[in-house]
């Protein structure tokens, strides 16, 4: 059986970090939950190893006899007798804390999952916004800015703001207008415009 150094821990949970990125995870489910559950093994592995650096040694001796007795009585003793204990009668056991309880479908935090995650609520309020704009402006006219929303007739108010065309005096020259004049016109089509209906709001 062959180990894996620490450093070699780490570089495979970098890996499995890197090769997840490479999956949807939704399209690619379970190629994106192998590699989660890869970088969970690396990390579980790395805590081990961490905690059985922090661990306390235990120094132990052979109490009885165990040729005699058949058995091998353990006790506990300080690290002064354990040096004057022989080598074949005494060993060095290590404190753990236990392991740590995870549930079974629990993954570590990712930080492109709670990217992805954001930026999938945003897009879903950002739906729900634009869904709630149409329905309140169902039956309603949208109109851009810089336009206005002029009826298919004319209203009695338009109407009255036309210019009439013999009696105008041209903005420009200030000479007697005939209806091709450009600025009558204009100056017909902007008074309208400042007396047509309002869009609804």
């Amino acid at each position: 059986m062959s180990t894996i150094s620490t450093e070699q821990a780490k570089d495979l949970r970098m890996a499995f970090a890197v090769w997840q990125q490479d999956y949807d995870p939704v399209e690619d489910k379970a190629q994106y939950e192998m590699f989660g559950l890869g970088i969970v093994a690396m990390d579980e592995l790395l805590a081990l190893r961490k905690e059985r650096e922090r661990a306390e040694p235990v120094y132990q001796f052979i109490y009885n006899n165990p040729y005699e007795e058949g058995y091998a009585e353990w006790l506990d003793c300080n690290k002064d007798y354990f040096n004057g204990v022989p080598e074949d009668c005494r060993r060095i056991l290590y404190t753990a804390p236990p392991a740590p309880v995870v549930p079974g479908d629990w993954l570590p935090y990712d930080p492109q999952i709670a990217e992805y995650e954001q930026m999938m609520e945003a897009e879903q309020s950002q739906a729900d916004t634009t869904s709630q704009q149409f329905e309140s402006l169902a039956g309603k006219a949208v109109v851009p800015d810089g336009w206005k929303l002029v009826p298919i007739v004319l209203t009695k108010e338009m109407r009255g703001k036309i210019h009439p065309f013999a009696e105008a005096t041209c903005l420009n020259c200030g000479r007697q207008v005939v209806a091709d004049c450009e600025d009558n016109v204009t100056a017909s089509w902007n008074d309208m415009l400042a007396v047509a209906p309002e869009p609804c709001k």
